[in-house]
């Protein structure tokens, strides 16, 4: 009885074995099969581009005009981790690009874990300039043998429009540099209306680090001709984008606003947002802006002002902390401008933490950023103009100014010398939805005061024996002082037209239309 339950417990025993030895076996060809199908995956996202790898050696996502020491640079896994899921995200970025489904391409791009030196990254940027930005062709050699020829690189200076205080090259090495001054110089020939972006060397600068030249000229091509600004070209726009900052950081954070007014040395707290861009690209780390590119790409300009915004914050929170952790007392520095600048080279928070403030602030548009800019913009063009009108008055005539208004520039000229009228009344003052100056509007006792003035002039030249002519003149061109019969608007019928035009057109010059040569008495 005891040999068949030892026989029975044993076939039993015996039977386990085998099917746990089975169930390991199963478990082995289901990870050999998973494992092969993850390859195949990877090769056909990749469009056999890409093959997954044991190890991937230091620097491979660089180009070559990248200095040889920055290839090498082995980044923290403080701030970065790479898996295979990486090639899973770069895959699901060019089937979003292919469908148009940009959702999935900023979720994936604001989320990324690749390191700077990623394979993935030596085609990522090129691929979203191509389905965006239309950055394709191979005009950039034909450009470079017309314009350059065999002239030497080191001979190529810089073209008017870079910011000469702030030329961040990064990593590249020196012929990484001197193709940079190439493309800078070839865009000066393409695109001449461009008067001033200091963005464009930072911006192409980091693109060579992923790109050859001829790639990196169409993606700079294309942000420069998109329907969306992505690169500031002008003076003005630089300007007023200081502003915008300012504005923005009142709205959306204002703690460190008020911090930044209670610590601001001076007294003009604009002073502070004037290098706004230069906490960027040139306070941030390498890897930080390669992260902040990546999203600039797809979302715009947008992308740099919640950067610095959540900057501010950060900042804010950070300077208030009394305690052993802040290795640094930011109040105590000479300047806030200089701790911003500071703290953002020291920068103490991840980049995962940076992005995720600055992308969780509600309510800043796209929309809201370009209210702001055209405001800004309009203000200052129109500041510009009436200072360069003044000035130009003042080169002719003797300017006066009243107690309570704003100069006078409409003149009343005579054959031998020219007086400049009293100031017209303001009665009301006007004012413009797209800045702070404020425009006269002329009312019938300004008008009668103005023809009392010209009747007195006359009688005075005619009591001195003169003969001289009166003429109202308004850009030099005389008005009709409305003589019976004429059909021409005269002063007053002018003054009220122009009370019509809304602010947009009062602030811009005038055209002279026609002008017929004809004297009234």
């Amino acid at each position: 009885m005891h040999a068949v339950i030892e026989r029975d417990k044993s076939i039993s025993e015996n039977s386990q074995k085998e099917e746990v030895v089975k169930n390991e076996k199963e478990e082995k060809k289901e990870v050999v099969n998973s494992q092969e199908e993850v390859v195949n995956k990877l090769e056909e996202l990749d469009n056999n581009q890409y093959e997954m790898v044991a190890a991937e050696t230091e620097g491979s996502g660089f180009s070559e005009l990248v200095d040889k020491s920055a290839r090498e640079i082995t980044f923290s896994e403080e701030y970065y981790t790479t898996n295979a899921n990486d090639y899973d995200s770069y895959g699901a970025v060019m089937t979003g690009l292919k469908n148009n489904d940009l959702a999935v391409v900023k979720h994936v791009l604001r989320t990324n874990s690749w390191l700077p030196n990623h394979l993935c990254r030596e085609t990522l940027w090129m691929q979203i300039c191509k389905y965006l930005h239309k950055a394709k062709g191979d005009v950039y050699t034909e450009l470079e043998g017309d314009l350059l020829g065999d002239r030497k690189i080191k001979d190529i200076q810089l073209p008017s429009f870079v910011d000469f205080d702030n030329l961040v090259s990064y990593h590249l090495s020196e012929d990484g540099v001197q193709q940079l001054h190439k493309i800078l110089a070839i865009l000066h020939h393409t695109n001449p209306d461009i008067t001033y972006s200091p963005l464009l060397y930072p911006l192409l600068g980091l693109f060579l680090h992923y790109m050859t030249p001829s790639d990196a000229y169409n993606c700079i091509y294309g942000l420069l001709t998109s329907k969306e600004t992505f690169i500031i070209q002008t003076k003005v726009a630089y300007e007023a984008s200081k502003r915008v900052m300012r504005d923005l950081t009142k709205k959306f954070a204002k703690s460190a606003y008020v911090h930044l007014v209670r610590n601001c040395n001076t007294k003009d707290i604009d002073t502070v947002f004037d290098s706004w861009l230069w906490w960027l690209f040139s306070g941030l780390p390498f890897h930080y802006m390669i992260r902040v590119v990546d999203c600039f790409l797809l979302e715009g300009v947008k992308v740099f002002y919640r950067t610095a915004l959540s900057i501010l914050i950060l900042f804010t929170k950070y300077s208030g902390k009394r305690t052993s952790v802040a290795p640094r007392d930011f109040n105590a520095l000479s300047s806030v401008p200089q701790n911003l600048l500071q703290f953002c080279q020291e920068m103490p928070f991840k980049v995962e933490k940076l992005l995720k403030v600055g992308f969780g602030i509600r309510g800043l548009t796209r929309k809201e950023i370009k209210k702001l800019q055209l405001k800004h913009e309009m203000y200052l063009n129109s500041r510009n103009f009436l200072n360069h009108e003044m000035h130009r008055v003042a080169s002719h005539h003797s300017i006066t100014r009243s107690t309570s208004g704003p100069l006078a520039l409409h003149s009343i000229t005579t054959n031998n010398s020219s007086v400049i009228t009293s100031d017209m009344p303001c009665s009301k003052m006007r004012s413009q939805s797209v800045g702070i100056l404020a425009l006269p509007q002329i009312d019938s006792r300004a008008m009668m005061m103005e023809d009392h003035f010209l009747k007195g002039l006359h009688k005075k030249h005619k009591s001195q024996g003169l003969t001289s002519k009166i003429k109202l003149q308004v850009n030099n061109y005389p008005l009709c002082p409305n003589p019976k019969g004429c059909n021409v608007p005269d002063c007053a019928e002018l003054y009220t037209i122009w009370t019509w035009l809304p602010p947009r057109f009062a602030v811009c010059q005038p055209e002279l239309v026609v002008y017929i040569r004809r004297t009234w008495h």
